[in-house]
């Protein structure tokens, strides 16, 4: 697989469940499950491995522009779960560049100063 270090190291995150998403990072607090929102979408959503791969509003551009599954009928046939497991099974280097830049869109927008 031709894939970065970084996108490697991501994507390993992101299989185990330790990518620092807020299911993850808010537990450290011992805030409960459902109360830990995505700050980045406007979707009052938890942020969890589902939210951030298939659903977050604020990585909508990000996942057309790395999957293009827009038109693909068997993608659009399957349920979450099975999109996740397609993604991360099938689509691994899609799916590695768009957790790399779904990364930095995520740095420049907590770190953005004005």
């Amino acid at each position: 697989m031709n894939i970065s270090r970084g996108q490697r190291s991501l994507l390993a995150q992101f299989r185990s469940g330790v990518l620092p998403l807020r299911i993850e990072t808010r537990r450290y607090q011992n805030e409960h499950i459902e109360d830990r929102i995505c700050i980045f979408c406007d979707e009052n959503a938890v942020e969890n491995e589902m939210h951030f791969l298939l659903q977050g509003n604020f990585y909508r551009d990000l996942r057309a522009t790395c999957y293009n599954l827009d038109n693909d009928e068997h993608y659009i046939t399957l349920s979450d779960n099975e999109k996740l497991k397609y993604l991360v099974t099938e689509k691994v280097r899609n799916t590695a560049k768009f957790i790399e830049a779904a990364f930095m869109r995520r740095k420049e927008s907590l770190y953005r100063t004005n």
